[in-house]
């Protein structure tokens, strides 16, 4: 049996990709600079989504499509529940995207949704990588309850 790429020890945090075309109201909280947060995204049934756990880090890339909104780190935050096809999480948006030119100026070009943007849900990256991004935020929102 191949082994697997993600584990307990190397993940640092799941990554929830939103085509902004396709969800209209995080694109209207994007392009508004209004507060919100992802509450559940549709993941799917694999490895990958099995393994999801309530307070295990999750962040929101946006790709962008259609030129509208920064493509990038839009949210930050928490998975709340396991995954059964969907996921329940607690993701504020950022009030700024942490955009991908931002982060490839910074050195970090290697995350999966950088190398392979039409990749099913979830994507995610490691710990060492969650090290480099979490330099460029104003820290991780506190889990709910």
């Amino acid at each position: 049996m191949a082994q697997r790429k993600i584990t307990e020890d190397n993940l640092g945090a799941w990554v929830i990709k939103c085509d902004p075309q396709q969800h209209a109201r995080v694109r209207r909280a994007l392009l508004e600079h209004r507060q919100h947060i992802v509450r559940d995204w549709c993941v799917a049934d694999n490895y990958r989504s099995r393994m999801m756990r309530p307070g295990h880090k999750a962040i929101l890339w946006v790709s962008a499509a259609g030129g509208t909104v920064t493509r990038g780190i839009a949210g930050v935050g928490w998975v709340s529940s396991e995954a059964r096809g969907d996921v329940s999480l607690h993701i504020p948006l950022l009030h700024d995207t942490v955009s991908d030119e931002e982060l490839r100026a910074t050195g970090i070009d290697d995350l999966e949704v950088q190398r392979l943007p039409v990749g099913s849900n979830p994507s995610w990256v490691s710990t060492a990588q969650l090290a480099d991004i979490e330099k460029l935020l104003d820290g991780w929102p506190e889990q709910e309850g």
